[in-house]
């Protein structure tokens, strides 16, 4: 038997020769239209590919039943808003222990918490234009200014870092990031009351 969310699907899978000739099958039918695959079941065994084409490699006959579950998209839209609203409690958190060493002469413990806080903002900025993509803001224009702001702050430590000024490097994580981010809690809920309009 095949299921999608508990709903029974009559699929003819005579000429399939694979599991992944099933699941294009699905996907090009529009089974999973709007909606996110969350958990796949195989023969009551919750699947997921140990490598490349793994499903290439199974064999339409070894498919005694095939339960896949989904959420809307929406609605995992809104968890991993939440969850990248909590990032910026923890870049805040970050931000503020590299201010510490660098004011307590640990440039080394800094710079290494420091390239760390670096590399959750470059995701942290890739995950908010992917959500903004795919949703219009209620205010456009804050998204903007505040985006070009965090750039240029961004800019100036990069360029601070360079020259090793640790005592700077504080100074703009203190007065001009760490307040930022307050600015981006403000985004993330707009843009999350917008996802939540489609979950209605």
């Amino acid at each position: 038997m095949i299921s999608i969310d508990g709903v029974e699907q009559k699929i003819d899978m005579s000429a399939m020769e694979s599991l992944d000739d099933l699941f294009l099958h699905m996907v090009s039918g529009g089974s999973f239209s709007e909606r996110t695959v969350t958990d796949i079941y195989l023969n009551k065994e919750l699947f997921s590919e140990i490598y490349p084409y793994h499903a290439e490699d199974i064999s339409i006959e070894e498919v005694e039943t095939l339960e896949i579950v989904t959420e809307h998209n929406s609605a995992v839209l809104s968890a991993m808003l939440k969850e990248t609203a909590r990032t910026t409690s923890l870049m805040s958190l970050g931000a503020q222990g590299c201010i510490d060493y660098f004011r307590t002469g640990e440039e080394t413990e800094g710079a290494t918490l420091y390239k760390d806080l670096t590399s959750v903002i470059s995701s942290f900025i890739e995950t908010v234009f992917g959500f903004y993509e795919q949703y219009s803001l209620p205010n456009e224009k804050n998204f903007v200014e505040v985006t070009e702001q965090f750039s240029e702050i961004f800019t100036e430590m990069i360029e601070v870092l360079e020259d090793e000024d640790w005592v700077l490097l504080s100074d703009i994580l203190e007065y001009d990031f760490i307040p930022n981010l307050n600015k981006w809690d403000e985004i993330l809920a707009s843009l999350d009351k917008v996802v939540q309009k489609n979950l209605i």
